[in-house]
């Protein structure tokens, strides 16, 4: 798959994203907008029992921890991209250096190599769009690599199903042949 394939696609879709109540997308000047993968999720999956566990067991100040865990994700999400950039990342929260060092560990003993990430994926037969983190070669198979901070749920195997659809609909002469959840 080469560079010039995906740059060609983002010069020609101008896919733009707003971040609000969920995550949307759409193309060009259009104002078809069309939901993220994990706001589709989010507001149809149930996270489990467990979950609600959790909910009940922390009341009032579930938002809070939350958003905490959300913030903490976002930002391993970030500090990975500078890693793929090849910059140096210095991080003083313990949870954020634990988890860059397993993925150093993941990419050093798979070796994936990195095609893209976080490429927005938008395609007008499909009514859903979304952003992988990584696509990459892994043992000469093109995969969607999913970064997660937090545990397995399903819904994890649905979402990378959802971007695969994607890929495979702009992409079909690359379709992805393995899907992989990154546990940080």
């Amino acid at each position: 798959m080469e560079k010039m394939l995906i740059d060609e696609y983002l010069k020609k879709t101008q896919i733009k994203r707003h971040d609000g109540e969920g995550r949307w997308y759409s193309q060009g000047k259009s104002n078809n907008w069309k939901p993220s993968v994990t706001t589709i999720i989010g507001e149809t999956c149930s996270k489990g029992k467990f979950f609600d566990e959790w909910l009940m067991k922390n009341g009032l100040n579930a938002i809070k921890l939350r958003d905490e865990a959300a913030d903490r994700g976002t930002a391993v999400h970030e500090k990975v991209e500078e890693l793929l950039d090849g910059n140096e990342v210095k991080i003083d929260n313990e949870f954020i250096q634990k988890s860059l060092m397993s993925f150093e560990k993941w990419y050093f003993e798979i070796k994936p190599s990195v095609i893209t990430k976080e490429l927005f994926l938008y395609h007008k037969e499909v009514p859903w769009a979304g952003t992988p983190d990584i696509i990459a070669l892994i043992n000469n198979r093109l995969s969607i690599i999913d970064i997660k901070t937090g545990d397995y749920r399903k819904t994890h195997e649905i979402q990378q199903l959802m971007y695969m659809v994607l890929w495979n609909k702009i992409f079909p002469e690359f379709p992805i042949q393995a899907l992989y959840g990154l546990y940080l």
